[in-house]
């Protein structure tokens, strides 16, 4: 059985093996691409944001019409992730995806599609690209749009697998990827226990938007078969928020010292505690669809910077850590809004922080080490 790690570091090459095998695999990004659509119509959907190493430097590009490197096309101000799934896109042989579907939850994956449809106009080889907009306010309008999004997805995506999905099947794609979210919320008490660590819920959960979902939920079993049989992991717990993890390294760095990762924000805020409810095939799956993905958050979109802290802070707390790291990337704004919000409700609960903003891809190990060492002894609230 294929694990976490193994599909995080050699994605591209097991989807296209699937495309080899039959399979209709299309590239996405973002947590808003609602890959339960895409299930019910027979496609495999391979989220592509996240499984980098930062630390080898991008080979020289593709040739394309435009004449300009990822970062130039994108232009400034773009958090440098993008420019890095970008890089790939370009650089890679996508003969074997069907498509990319790009949601725009975050202004730097907007950037990615606008700039795949325009190298698409002037005639650069690239996928058939196709944003997903999803609403995240309780609104009855908002609702109404975000089901738009939802079924002219599934109609597209029908053509290119020609399986046009009835309530049935969409229902019994959506049941199927509420097992895996089941299966993701013990991995995360494992976690929380110190039975597992922060690397391996990261590779899970981004296993778990590549693989389908039978296979996601048996080898998210197995772990947590192998996990009730560890013996826990003694050291600290670290809730790590801030940016969304582009590659692996920044956990490693951390759960090589004293401090295990019992939290973080980019699975936190995953659909998994979004549903609530069994989806019934004989009403309105995609309706019920749309409303579990509402639930979604707080999303910087969406909230208030306070009611995220107060949420971050609930996390904090069920992950029994005691301390939280933070780290912002360049041009990535919405967590640098969040964080004075943050920084006040941790310092009024008594956990102690430290934030790192503006950094590059992969933050500098001496200073992240510096400020591990500053949280075991620092008082509430340090901030760089």
């Amino acid at each position: 059985m294929i694990d976490g790690e193994q599909l995080w570091n050699d994605r591209w090459a097991w989807a296209r093996a699937q495309a080899t095998k039959g399979s209709v695999v299309v590239l996405t990004v973002g947590a808003d691409v609602p890959h339960e659509i895409l299930h019910a119509t027979g496609v495999l959907p391979v989220d592509i944001s996240s499984g980098y190493d930062t630390n080898v430097p991008p080979v020289s590009l593709r040739p394309n019409k435009s004449g300009l490197s990822s970062a130039d096309l994108l232009g400034a101000a773009v958090d440098p992730a993008a420019a890095v799934i970008l890089d790939h896109l370009l650089r890679e042989d996508l003969d074997f995806a069907a498509a990319v579907v790009v949601s725009s939850e975050r202004e730097a994956w907007v950037r990615l599609f606008q700039v795949l449809r325009e190298l698409a106009r002037i005639g650069e080889k690239v996928p058939p690209v196709h944003l997903i907009d999803a609403l995240h306010f309780p609104r009855a309008a908002s609702r109404s749009y975000t089901r738009e999004q939802f079924v002219r997805l599934r109609d597209i995506a029908a053509g290119w697998t020609n399986i046009a999905p009835d309530r049935i099947d969409t229902a019994a794609a959506i049941a199927a990827t509420a097992a895996v979210h089941t299966s993701l919320s013990a991995l995360r008490y494992a976690r929380a226990a110190g039975r597992i660590s922060g690397l391996t819920m990261l590779h899970s959960c981004a296993a778990t938007r590549i693989l389908p979902p039978k296979e996601a939920v048996a080898m998210l079993d197995a772990q947590l078969e192998a996990a009730s049989a560890a013996d826990p992991d003694d050291r600290p717990g670290l809730y790590l928020w801030g940016s969304p993890p582009h590659s692996d390294r920044l956990f490693r760095i951390i759960e090589s010292g004293d401090w295990r990762i019992s939290g973080d924000e980019a699975d936190d805020c995953a659909v998994t505690s979004a549903y609530d409810d069994a989806v019934d095939s004989a009403g309105d799956p995609i309706g019920f669809l749309v409303d579990t993905y509402c639930r979604r958050g707080p999303l910087p979109t969406s909230a208030s910077p306070r009611s995220r802290a107060i949420d971050t802070l609930r996390a904090v707390r069920r992950s029994g850590a005691r301390v939280l790291l933070g780290v912002i990337r360049e041009h990535d704004e919405a967590p640098r809004w969040d964080a004075p919000a943050l920084r006040t409700e941790l310092e009024t609960a008594g956990i102690r922080s430290v934030f790192h903003e503006h950094q590059p891809m992969e933050p500098d190990p001496a200073v992240l080490h510096s400020s591990l060492e500053e949280l075991s002894v620092h008082p509430v609230g340090a901030s760089e």
